[in-house]
């Protein structure tokens, strides 16, 4: 888990510029699985990370960029922690 709220690129059009983002979000952690923000996106089968593989093929024009953020937050966190979160990503 990161340990401060960070957008990450996945994927940038060399060119043309791109001509729009996707931001994925992945959800909260109930579990505590330490590669969460990995495991979220990849086919258990195959694994295969569709955001970084796919996406870029269905979408080449766009810039893709991952938040990540604590999602072990769910465990005794406050309201406060959860909308400090938010805040981050806008």
């Amino acid at each position: 888990m990161p340990a401060a709220n960070v957008l990450i690129p996945i994927y940038a059009p060399l060119s043309p510029a791109a001509k729009t983002d996707i931001v994925v979000v992945h959800g909260m952690n109930p579990l505590g699985n330490a590669n969460h923000e990995e495991d979220v996106w990849t086919d258990k089968t195959t694994g295969t990370n569709w955001v970084q593989t796919l996406l870029p093929k269905a979408t080449p024009t766009a810039r893709i960029l991952a938040y990540q953020y604590n999602a072990n937050i769910v465990f005794g966190s406050s309201i406060p922690g959860v909308a400090s979160d938010r805040n981050g990503l806008v």
